[in-house]
Formats: structure tokens, sequence, C-alpha cells
């Protein structure tokens, strides 16, 4: 076991000490935000990740610097400048206990020119009288672990990158380290790309979440009026945004723990206003307070940590009410999971990215090349009333076959760029899962029946070179990219053909004169991140 004492740096209120074999156990310990205070964390394994939570983000600590075979502390490496050359690398890894009774460990945080935190270094091992037995660096650290470091001697894998490195000429092809795989300095549970391949994590079909860690992820589903889409909306404002989130954004949080065992999983968000005691998050099942009062139903043990249980999706939804100040990628959140004998488990887990806008149509053709073609084109902002919308239907009719198709260009979902891995202020998202989801049968105004939910891959026709099959959805195959340039074939938009009369009948439904449908033009990840927009049809013949 590694056994880790120290004095938690400034603004810090939180150190998690992380094993470097993928499966193995985590420790995580709460303190006062006070600079003063002191933590002791052990963990299971022979060698261990000191995080700490500053400002609700993961901060990575770098331990030492090594030069050729010689070890040197961060703070010399910085002053001799050495840091980008080809032999000089990071450690974060240590393999020695900080146990003794004097010993502890001082760091200092390396902050950006706004005061958001980059990483931690260790500052100096202080003995108090016990210099007899003066624990050195050099000993402490795991010399075969190796990560790149930036030019100031920051890890490329950063509280302000959160892993993400994009067309950085200091990126470096390491070996892959356990609890890193791309040797970036920045711990898996807590890295936006843990591969280095450019791919959001909850993107990325060959990505797994880590055992130490959980899956959140976020959706945004709206109707035509709250449409919002820099490509649609130039002026886009933070007010625009804030109402957009707050009204309509939801979370889902893994459950860690087995109920069916008795297990109780909590959630400790330190001061993160959508899931943290007196803060905007609500539990979407009911719409009661999350966390709430202390000993109510959502705190029932009073310690002001919210206990979330599965729900209808197999997970925790949330409603976090948050704006777009109060909640953004890297955001750090602990699950607390406590056995009915009383053993408790952490897992650490930091949030992808936030959804800052939803996917937009830019025109509909319907039934195209035949008598019955129509295009709809949507002016915005929508108004309620407006072709498109609840009270105000497409009016559609059927081919000459009998058949509705709907030729879609739609504009891409989009986030806020990590702008210190190097991407633009906004960007659109690539990489998604595009789908048709019509979760209700068309109707006459009486009672309807289930949908298909997602069309049937079946139903699917295109010619977009962004766009391929997969599955029983349409794989968007470009990146993501500056929103104020274009995808890979020179676009903003993806293009594809949907049979709805197919699509209706893989349910055994069809649509009729004078039914009403809605459809969802959804834009998910394969974690289930997931952007709607949501349209209205009335077939007239």
């Amino acid at each position: 076991a590694i056994t880790v004492k120290g004095k938690l740096p400034t603004d810090a209120s939180k150190a998690t000490l992380l094993a470097v074999v993928s499966n193995g156990g985590v420790a995580s310990q709460s303190t006062d935000t006070s600079s003063k205070s002191n933590f002791k964390l052990k963990v299971s394994g022979k060698d261990a990740r000191l995080l700490f939570t500053i400002k609700n983000k993961s901060v990575p600590v770098l331990w030492a610097v090594l030069k050729g075979k010689k070890v040197l502390p961060v703070k010399k490496a910085i002053k001799k400048k050495i840091c980008g050359n080809q032999n000089v690398f990071g450690l974060t890894v240590i393999k020695k206990n900080v146990k003794g009774k004097k010993q502890k460990i001082l760091f200092t945080v390396v902050s950006s020119s706004e005061g958001d935190p980059s990483y931690v270094y260790v500052k100096r091992i202080k003995n108090g009288k016990n210099k007899n037995k003066k624990l050195k660096l050099k000993k402490l650290v795991d010399k075969s672990v190796k990560v790149s470091l930036n030019s100031d001697c920051s890890p490329l894998g950063n509280a302000l990158t959160l892993g993400l490195v994009r067309n950085s000429s200091s990126a470096r092809v390491l070996a892959s380290s356990p609890g890193d795989a791309d040797s970036d300095g920045m711990p898996d549970e807590v890295d936006v790309d843990v591969d280095n391949d450019g791919v959001m994590n909850n993107y990325d079909t060959d990505y797994s979440t880590p055992a130490n860690s959980f899956m959140i992820f976020t959706n945004l589903k709206v109707s035509m009026p709250e449409t919002l889409n820099t490509h649609v909306l130039p002026s886009v404002s933070t007010d625009d945004i804030d109402t957009l989130l707050q009204t309509h954004q939801t979370m889902a949080i893994e459950v860690k723990g087995d109920e069916d065992s008795g297990d109780t999983s909590e959630l400790d968000c330190g001061t993160l206003n959508y899931c943290s005691a007196g803060g905007t998050g609500k539990k979407l099942e009911d719409g009661s307070d999350f966390p709430g009062t202390a000993g109510g139903a959502n705190d029932s043990d009073g310690d002001g940590l919210g206990e979330i249980t599965k729900g209808s999706t197999n997970d925790f939804q949330l409603q976090t009410g948050a704006s777009s100040s109060d909640i953004s990628a890297g955001d750090t959140i602990t699950q607390i999971v406590t056995t009915s004998d009383g053993k408790e488990t952490t897992y650490t887990a930091s949030l992808q990215f936030v959804f800052y806008s939803t996917p937009a149509v830019k025109s509909i053709v319907f039934n195209e090349g035949d008598a019955s073609e129509k295009t709809f084109t949507p002016t915005y902002p929508v108004s309620e009333g407006d072709e498109g919308t609840t009270s105000n239907p497409i009016q559609v009719s059927a081919d000459a076959s009998g058949n509705i198709t709907m030729k879609i260009t739609v504009y891409r979902p989009q986030r806020p760029g990590i702008t210190a891995a190097g991407e633009a202020s906004v960007m659109d998202i690539g990489n998604s899962l595009i789908s048709i989801d019509i979760p209700n049968a068309p109707s006459d105004g009486s009672s309807s029946g289930n949908g298909p939910g997602g069309c049937p891959v079946t139903s699917y026709t295109e010619s977009d070179p962004d766009l391929e099959i997969s599955g029983e959805k349409l794989q968007d195959t470009a990146g993501d990219y500056d929103s104020s340039s274009t995808d890979s074939d020179g676009n903003t938009t993806v293009t594809f053909t949907v049979d709805l009369t197919s699509c209706l009948a893989s349910a055994s439904e069809t649509f009729d004169v004078g039914e009403k449908v809605s459809l969802d033009i959804a834009f998910s990840s394969t974690a289930g991140d997931n952007a709607a927009q949501k349209i209205w049809l009335e077939r007239t013949s």
C-alpha cells in the first residue's frame, strides 16, 4: 500500500490518491478549504498518483522532473528552463510511502494568468526534527513512468487542457502507463481524451470507463422555439445560453453501488452549485431538490451529500438548473459508495463537456422529386405558432407511392472550446451518432401508442461524405471543429434522408391523414450525451 501525508495547497478542497493499476483501490479525503489543512491518504497498490481538487477541477501533481537519469525538483527545472527538451520528462507517480511521524509534503499551485489552476508540484518534503530519516525526492518517485511536459514544465495534460492535446509541437509519443494511457500527466479518471487521439472519451468507441471512475453525461433536448445555434442565430448571448441550460439541461450519472445488496451511493460535489446543498439541482424523477434538506429523502443521513439511485434509465437523472458559469468541462465529482456493513469506496469522475447549443434544421425537403415535393426552411428565432411547432405542424402529403420521405440538412450542436488545448471558443461537435427518434406514434388527438423510438438503419439513405452507417444510426465522421470555420468537406451541416413511412412501419404504425407526429433530430455520443431538436408534422393528404 502507498501512504501520503501532506498539507493542502492554497484553495484546494480535496486530495485524492489514485492507484496506478487501473482496477486498484482509490482513496479520497474531503477537507476544509483552509490552506492549513493536512491530509493523510492510503491506497492499495505499489504505485500511486495524487490529485487535488481546486475550484472544483482536478489538478494533477508533478512530483519531479527527470533529465536523463537525474531527478530534479520541479522548481529547479523551471529555473533552468530545461523542460520541453527531448530527454526531459515529468514524474507523476510515487512508489514509496510518505508516512513518517514528522514527514509532510508541501505543495505549490501553478495557475494561469486568469488565476485558474493548471498543476501542482512538490515544493519540499518537511521532516520536522527527524533529520536522520530524511525522505529524498529521488527515492520517492517512479522513474520508469514518464509524462510529456510543455516548455514551462507543465504536464501536457493538466487542469486547463483537461487532457485534450491539440496541435501541440511539444507532444511526444511515450509508452502508455496504467492509469495514464496517453502519458500526458492527467490520470485517466479525469482525462477527457485518455488515448490522445483528439476524440473526447464519450465519443470514442474504444473508450471504457476506468474502474475507479463513473460515467457522467448531459442531455439537451428542445423544441424549435428553444433552438439555439450560432449558425442560425449569430448573436447568441450568455443570457440566451443560460436560459437554455437552466431550463432544459439534464445530467445522467452512473450509480456505482449495488442497491440490491444494500449499498448506498452519495455524491460529493464540493461547491458545484448544481449538485450540492442549497444549489439549483433537482431530481428529475420527481422534481425534488437535490440534495435538498439534511435528513430529507435525498439526504437521509443529513451529511449534505445527495443520495443517488437508479431510475428507469438505469442511472440517476439530475435537472441541473445551472447557468453557463456554474457548469463546465472538468467539473470534478466524487461518488462515495457505502456497503451495508459500513465499508466505503470512493470513485472520481469529471464532466467531459457541456452542450452550449442544439442541432438546428437548415432545411427539410419532403418527397424530393415527387409531385408532392415540399421544402421547409425555418427562420430563426422560431416562435410558438410558427411552422414546425406544436400548434402549427408542418403540413405534409404522401408521394405517389403513399410514402413520406424527408431529406434533412441540419447544423451540428456546439460546446465551449477548451482554449488552453488550442481550441476555438465555440466548437461544432463531430463524431456524433445521428438518428431520428419518434417516441410516440402518430395521433389524431386521441390517445397515442408508442412509436418506434430510433428509426431503424434501413430507413436512412445518405451521400454526405461526412456520414456513414454505424449500427442502427448514422455516424458523423467529421471531428470537432471551430464553429466559425467548416467541417472536412467545407460545410457546416450534414444531410441525410429518412423514410418516415418505413420507420413507422417498423413499429407497425402508420401516419394517416389528419394525424400529427413529433420527431427528434438527435445527435448523441456513444456514452449517452444527447442534443436534439423536436419538430412537428401533420399529414393532410
